[in-house]
């Protein structure tokens, strides 16, 4: 059956389709409310379609269709597998996660932290914050302002007394009992108050108690309430953007040169918090990619404002929007297309700072791109290749004291990683040898290889030969991977060279001597950049191995539940560690009793 044949026979249900190449491989993952009428909108004349679908229609030889209810369930779908599949010819919005964000920890006491990771531990995140000046700035107030703890788990649990920061009137001591919960927790929920952009109302009601405090004769409290307020509407003045209370986002989005930005001003009560900016690469029209934006961005949103500004609504699909809005938050925002007045003002601005992005993203790449074409250049001489080596790979090996060995396989493509196409070995040859694991891990990924060949699969990692493979190591470590090349009949169809550390010493196959390229080589610099990838994706995954089989043997030990676990493992890190630990050490970890500790250590013995 050909390709039109199954477009004619598809349903008028909404759903997932899958476009799929010769190999097999999907390509391009949409949903749609109709999908016989959907599908067949992408067999027009080529001349009506964009380039990019265009040249997705030519390389399509299969579909495949997944029915759903509706198309709200269809969207969540859509997500799942583009995720899944990361297919080529989908935008993948990326979220710039370069920009800190305030963190309430889940703790008993919670502390105030700035960070740039977002995890789900029961902290409470507020952000992002585009101007990590002006967020250092705040923090410092902040703590000036509200005296909470900075003190790490550790150190809290094992405090008696209070320390400096109590004395120079920087923290409340409530690991020395200076302060209960109750009114740590009044000075932790003005803090959230502030930062959650209800910081008038917060100074309200500051300077209600400060004339309590006055009427009281309760001079000193009254003076620190005043410093307080003064120093909260010093920070409000700078954050103010709105006349009025309102609680709105403003969506805008941006795109030229196949390079796109998407970005999102957040303003509560009056006041802009931060901004949320992701960008794509890729071909997309306008009203799709404001559509892509506003799913990716409030799918991790945990509210939706009354209100989100755009500045059009061309082919926003607001029906399908707002049925997905009510499902997720049971309630729809209101889409705002102002032409005049405070909002209008607001929309320009979030225009001015969605065009300057895009401009200095467009001039990132430029210049990253001539620097990687200036390195892959200098490679080639250097190394006397016959071409520019478009795709090297790098390789290294990882363990721990001779457990749980591992090696990794990096990709970089044009000068630049391709972590889609990264993969990991878990070595099973001798644990202790570097040598043997290399010829192991290069042994496998090439018979892969050929296997791909013959038997006319895909893999997006080993269906295609590098032009230069970069291992971790000296004479030993290049050895071991060309031994392993041998016997797989490929020694010669690409170029295998090692890099030492200690001295950036380039090795080549059948040359005696290194080759050493001076520090302000581009081509050492991609060199260095390759294999200092390979060894952090080796080292994390062995690091992530490790942790694994010290919580399996955790989970083993009666009293020793999730807390007590992780209390252990960011104590010891690894079972050797554990091992080579006295009961008295394991017991000072808090809630690990001496009963717990010889249990472990009991069974630590039969390991």
């Amino acid at each position: 059956m050909t390709l039109w044949e199954k477009v004619q026979n598809l349903p008028d249900s909404p759903g997932i389709y899958l476009y799929k190449d010769e190999k097999g491989e999907v390509i391009y993952v949409g949903k749609a409310k109709n999908l016989k009428n959907r599908v067949r909108s992408y067999f027009q004349p080529p001349e009506k379609l964009l380039p990019k679908t265009r040249v997705m229609i030519e390389k399509a030889r299969d579909i495949e269709v997944i029915i759903t209810s509706t198309e709200v369930e269809a969207l969540i779908l859509e997500q799942n597998l583009i995720k899944r599949y990361r297919p080529r010819y989908n935008i993948l919005l990326k979220d710039d996660k370069s920009y800190p964000y305030l963190k309430i920890t889940g703790e008993e006491f919670p502390r105030l932290l700035i960070t740039r990771r977002v995890v789900n531990d029961g902290g409470r995140y507020f952000g992002p914050y585009p101007d990590a000046g002006a967020l250092n700035e705040t923090y410092k107030l902040l703590r000036s302002i509200f005296k909470f703890r900075t003190c790490t788990p550790t150190i809290f649990a094992q405090k008696k007394r209070p320390c400096l920061n109590f004395h120079i009137k920087k923290c409340s001591a409530p690991c020395a009992g200076e302060i209960s919960r109750e009114e740590y927790f009044k000075e932790i929920e003005m803090v959230i108050d502030f930062l959650e952009g209800r910081g008038e109302n917060l100074i309200k009601k500051l300077k209600k108690e400060m004339a309590i405090a006055s009427d009281n004769l309760e001079f000193e409290r009254a003076a620190k309430l005043r410093d307080q307020i003064l120093a909260l509407e010093k920070i409000l003045a700078k954050q103010k953007i709105s006349r009025g209370q309102r609680n709105a986002d403003v969506v805008v989005v941006a795109n030229r040169e196949n390079l796109g930005v998407g970005l999102i001003f957040v303003i509560r009560q009056g006041n802009l918090l931060g901004q949320k900016v992701y960008t794509f690469t890729g071909e997309m029209e306008t009203g799709e990619l404001l559509n892509q934006v506003l799913v990716t961005h409030y799918e991790e949103a945990k509210e939706v404002p009354v209100e989100i500004i755009l500045s059009t609504r061309e082919n926003l699909d607001e029906e399908f929007l707002n049925s997905w809005f009510e499902l997720k938050f049971g309630k729809k925002p209101k889409f705002t297309v102002p032409k005049r007045g405070e909002k209008f003002e607001l929309l320009k601005m979030a225009l001015e700072n969605v065009n300057f992005t895009l401009d200095e993203k467009i001039k990132l790449n430029e210049k990253k791109q001539l620097l990687n074409e200036k390195a892959l250049m200098d490679l080639k001489e250097a190394l006397n290749l016959p071409a520019v080596p478009r795709r090297i790979e790098g390789y290294d090996i990882s363990h721990l004291a001779g457990t749980g060995t591992v090696a990794s396989m990096v990709v970089f493509i044009d000068g630049e990683p391709v972590k889609g196409k990264y993969r990991r070995f878990a070595i099973r040859s001798a644990a202790n040898d570097d040598y043997t694991a290399m010829f192991e891990a290069v042994l496998r990924r090439f018979k892969k290889y050929l296997a791909l060949q013959e038997e006319g699969g895909a893999d997006g990692s080993f269906e295609e030969l590098p032009d230069l493979v970069l291992i971790d190591g000296g004479k030993g470590q290049l050895n071991a991977a060309m031994d392993a090349l041998k016997e797989t009949n490929l020694l010669g169809k690409f170029t295998v060279i090692a890099l030492a550390k200690e001295q950036e010493e380039i090795f080549l196959p059948g040359k005696k001597d290194s080759l050493l390229l001076t520090q302000d080589r581009e081509g050492l610099k991609l060199l260095q950049r390759v294999r200092d990838e390979a060894h952090r994706f080796a080292r994390g995954y062995q690091e992530k191995k490790r942790v694994k089989t010290l919580a399996s043997l955790l989970e083993q030990v009666e009293g020793i539940g999730p807390k007590r676990r992780k209390q252990l493992l960011n104590k010891f890190g690894s079972i050797k560690n554990l091992r080579e630990a006295t009961v008295e050490e394991i017991t000072a970890v808090p809630g690990i009793t001496r009963e717990i500790a010889e249990r472990l250590k009991e069974l630590l013995e039969m390991e």
